[in-house]
């Protein structure tokens, strides 16, 4: 009877929270349908993303990282140009939004960019695909330090933790083969 009444609370919390949203002008939503298409999104992450360090090292066979850099951020500026134009959204004009524009995009693509590429030439492209997967665990970890507001917590550190296990589960087959690196990579 105690767990019935639970759920009907969190039934009705939930209904209300709905009801709240609509009368906001929100459509109500269905929890299963929004696990699903999160799923599928993340699915489809995955397939394009996924692949993406086996095509670095494929197109390093061809061009040098810094090129490859550069193929990469003219294809995605092209790409956002050919949206943005036919539906006449007005470039920004203030040239101090484009000079802090191109410094964030030179520290937050280009530079990464290049360096993945530059260590996919030492590496595989396997392991750089996991040493990348610490990137949001080092960030994390991080920003607890540097940003009050991003304090670390138990679901925080639990996620942190079973990042770390998950990165350990992947590299684990090398650990009984040894790991092969060189000082460049």
């Amino acid at each position: 009877f105690v767990h019935a009444a639970a759920v009907d609370s969190q039934e009705s919390d939930f209904i209300s929270l709905s009801t709240r949203l609509c009368c906001l002008g929100a459509k109500p939503f269905n929890i299963n349908h929004m696990l699903a298409r999160n799923l599928l999104t993340l699915l489809l992450l995955a397939l394009l993303w996924g692949p993406s360090f086996l095509f670095i090292k494929v197109a390093l066979e061809e061009v040098g990282p810094f090129t490859l850099a550069a193929l990469r951020v003219g294809l995605a500026a092209l790409l956002l140009n050919l949206y943005v134009i036919p539906i006449r959204k007005v470039f920004v004009r203030d040239w101090v939004f484009w000079k802090h524009a191109a410094i964030s995009g030179f520290f937050a693509q280009a530079l990464p960019f290049v360096l993945i590429n530059w260590g996919e030439q030492h590496i595989d492209s396997a392991l750089a695909s996991i040493l990348n997967g610490v990137t949001p665990i080092f960030t994390l970890v991080i920003a607890s330090f540097a940003i009050r507001d991003e304090r670390m917590n138990p679901p925080k550190i639990l996620g942190t933790v079973l990042g770390f296990v998950g990165l350990l589960i992947l590299i684990s087959p090398s650990f009984g083969e040894g790991i092969a690196g060189s000082t460049l990579g």
